[in-house]
């Protein structure tokens, strides 16, 4: 049976798929960023405030109304209005974030929409991505698939169930074809499970430390590989730790706002 594994980042995700023997990734095959191997982590709305398009194709919609693109909604899923409002790192964001029954959600022309729903329309757009690809290469997907989603191992409990419940919306999105299962697990796991299908750690190995920096998120998490199961990607971390707000797109903010310093300090602005 056929295995979607999707890597849903802040601001780019990346789809393999397994077949039970060989594992590939999945190449977009766009004409902005041919051979990226990425989808960006974007979702396009219509001026009527509806989702129109994702990944690549969103990109373009935003290129020329940018404020029709909602991007890095894994940052705030799952959090309530007010986290979100006092935060000024997702104020910054160029799309209007407003408060309904307590929850931030996504105001674009006159509709809101929860983030959950943002994302499962997204992985929906990367699912079927997928099963293109397969189709172009003459490959039978067979009736149904497994999609296994990674999440940030430092999110919160309340994000983590925002996540599940996005991920679980996909077979309702996705109606040309089967779900044997639809699940999640830590990115740090699925690290460690990719390094022992690769020959880079062994059982021997015992625990592992694994540091994984993304866009929105830094995850710490001590595995015990004794504890690892390959059939399900299951394993017990012994210890976690991270900052589910600190990561590349931090920095480059940070870097930015002072080169900004700098030029108004050289100008006399």
């Amino acid at each position: 049976m056929i295995t979607f594994g999707i890597d849903f980042g802040t601001s780019n995700s990346c789809l393999a798929v397994f077949d039970g023997t060989a594992l590939k990734v999945v190449d977009p095959g766009n004409d902005m960023r041919p051979g990226s191997r990425v989808f960006p982590s974007v979702v396009a709305f219509s001026s009527e405030g509806d989702m129109v398009a994702a990944g690549w194709p969103a990109v373009a919609i935003g290129l020329a109304s940018p404020r029709q693109v909602v991007d890095q909604v894994k940052r705030w899923v799952g959090k309530s209005y007010d986290e979100v409002a006092n935060d000024p790192r997702i104020r910054k964001l160029g799309y209007q974030i407003v408060e309904k029954d307590g929850r931030a959600q996504v105001l674009i022309g006159g509709r809101t929409h929860c983030p959950e729903d943002v994302i499962t329309y997204f992985l929906g757009h990367v699912v079927r991505e997928g099963l293109a690809s397969l189709r172009r290469e003459g490959v039978d997907p067979g009736p149904r698939i497994n999609v296994v989603v990674t999440y940030p191992a430092y999110y919160a409990q309340n994000q983590v169930e925002a996540i599940r419940g996005a991920v679980g919306k996909i077979p309702e999105l996705v109606k040309e074809i089967g779900f044997a299962s639809v699940r999640l697990i830590p990115e740090p796991v699925a690290s460690v499970c990719t390094a022992l299908h690769d020959g880079k750690l062994g059982r021997d190995d015992r625990y592992v430390m694994v540091i994984d920096e993304g866009a929105g998120t830094l995850d710490t998490l001590l595995v015990d590989i004794g504890q690892l199961d390959l059939d399900i990607a299951e394993a017990r971390g012994i210890s976690i730790g991270g900052q589910a707000m600190l990561g590349g797109s931090d920095m480059d903010t940070r870097i930015m706002d002072w080169v900004l310093e700098q030029l108004k300090d050289d100008l006399k602005l």
